[in-house]
């Protein structure tokens, strides 16, 4: 009999929920957008009702698409690839008297808060750094923030989370609070090499080990679908969850970027870069590091992911699509025909956008365009975003494979902006190697990824390697770089970093 497996994905916009089968096709799938609330410019809000309705909703959609009663009842697993990036802090009764908050990004002026206890410590940044691999703590801040500013509802709070895992568990009928593995990294007092606290970075801040969701691995069983939510949702009572990851490692998996020398650029709101290594001791953090790289588990024992990312890549291409682009297909707002003609006007803009550059900070509140004069038309509009978003990836990758002293052969690519043809030509010529498109749909990579966690979890698949020979994508043809682009693109990178300099000023 044919099984299937649920995989969920939560990125920064909705929820996407998959059936595929064992082979990796997918059977059914949905994709739901969750409302983000603004309260107040800069403060982002996710209500938890909300999202609640949309996982479920989410997830009845694709098992309605199933094949009838007995493919319902083969569905093996369900589990979760979900975006990092909320803080939720949780009462003893399970509630969130703060809500879902998405921080501002206290990289700048609010990482005053991290800073200022670690100094107090006597903790320096390259120690904090060399410590928990990762350059000092947006996050951390943030708590710290919430604390000062919020000392009588903090007091409530018994529990952080980084991740919506314990959420969705809860949602589907688990009584588990837990959060992967990964995700403890975003602690900020917590060593993903060493996979314990470290003491001293949490005597410096006042959070220990118990003030956060216990952590446990991706594959780990954590519940089962009870009976009110299989009444919501069509899935089987008794169906097995498994916690799964992060929103990186599913799209690893989904690809088959598992080797030596892959890595995978994703993309999507924000731009994410990712390698899977087997042996921790390569990775050497960097304490200058611009683009937040930093070393995880990666949900599977004995194995990390170094990642590393931007504030604003399919962000910066929504946004253009919204304000800039948006009659190009008669005012159907976000259609496919809008972003095919976004593509053919972006191709019909030279290599350099006619002078015009842009910085694609748009999540951080810093993203500009340089260089509009009067003769900058809309196609070098939409050139110069895509060129930008290149421009501050490479960044990206190239403190990957400084950090990991690996050079990235074969790069792998996520992300709805991947489906456009001038913009992958774009990758192949400015990074000068090969990018790879496999044939998985760009907007279900994440839930593909977490379906094959689910099958691992469930038994259906030895590791990562046996489930990505049975599930993960075929690779299309290469995209190759273009000499003559390619020196164009030599030249145009240092103008890109000048310009950009100019704005630090």
């Amino acid at each position: 009999m044919t099984k299937y497996l649920i995989g969920i994905d939560r990125g920064h916009s909705g929820v996407r929920a998959g059936c595929f089968d064992t082979q990796g096709r997918l059977v059914s799938g949905a994709n739901i957008d969750v409302p983000i609330h603004e309260p107040q410019p800069g403060q982002s809000v996710c209500r938890p009702e909300e999202l609640t309705a949309r996982i479920l909703q989410a997830v009845k959609t694709a098992v309605d698409g199933l094949p009838g009663p007995d493919a319902r009842r083969a569905i093996a697993g369900v589990s979760f690839s979900i975006a990092g990036g909320p803080l939720i802090g949780y009462a003893q009764d399970g509630s969130m008297p703060l809500g879902i908050i998405f921080p501002g990004d206290c990289r700048r002026a609010d990482f005053f808060y991290a800073s200022k206890a670690l100094e107090a410590a006597g903790i320096s940044v390259e120690e904090y750094t060399a410590a928990v691999t990762t350059p000092v703590p947006w996050m951390l801040s943030n708590i710290l923030y919430l604390r000062d500013r919020f000392p009588g509802i903090c007091g409530k709070i018994t529990r952080w989370a980084v991740s919506e895992h314990a959420l969705f568990l809860r949602v589907l009928g688990s009584g588990s609070m837990w959060e992967t593995e990964c995700r403890g990294s975003m602690h900020f007092n917590y060593d993903p090499i060493a996979r314990k606290y470290v003491e001293r970075i949490c005597d410096a801040v006042d959070l220990r080990q118990d003030d956060f969701l216990p952590l446990r691995y991706a594959d780990e069983c954590c519940g089962r679908v009870s009976a009110q939510a299989a009444d919501a949702t069509g899935v089987p009572a008794g169906t097995p969850l498994f916690l799964g990851t992060n929103d990186m490692i599913p799209h690893v998996l989904a690809h088959g970027a598992i080797g030596e020398g892959c890595a995978i650029a994703n993309y999507g709101t924000f731009g994410s870069t990712g390698m899977r290594i087997t042996d921790a001791a390569r990775f050497r953090p960097l304490p200058n590091s611009k683009y937040s790289l930093h070393a995880t588990g990666g949900g599977f024992r004995d194995d990390w992911q170094i990642s590393s990312s931007v504030n604003g890549c399919g962000a910066s291409y929504a946004w253009l699509s919204r304000n800039v682009c948006a009659g190009l297909d008669g005012g159907r707002g976000g259609s496919p025909e809008l972003y095919a003609a976004m593509n053919r006007a972006a191709g019909s803009s030279p290599i350099g956008a006619n002078g015009l550059y842009y910085y694609p900070d748009i999540i951080g509140g810093q993203a500009a365009f340089l260089g509009i004069g009067t003769h900058t038309a809309m196609p070098d509009m939409v050139r110069a975003v895509l060129e930008g978003m290149a421009f501050e990836m490479l960044g990206a990758l190239r403190e990957v494979e400084t950090s990991t002293g690996t050079a990235i052969q074969r790069l792998f690519v996520a992300g709805g902006v991947t489906k456009a043809d001038v913009f992958m030509q774009m990758l192949a010529d400015l990074y000068q190697m090969d990018i790879v498109r496999s044939d998985v749909d760009p907007d279900m990579a994440g839930a593909k990824g977490a379906a094959m966690i689910a099958g691992i979890g469930a038994g259906l698949f030895r590791d990562i390697s046996d489930a990505a020979s049975h599930m993960a994508g075929r690779e299309g043809a290469s995209v190759h770089p273009i000499p003559s682009h390619v020196e164009q693109y030599r030249r145009q990178l240092p103008i890109w970093h000048s310009r950009l300099r100019q704005l630090a000023r």
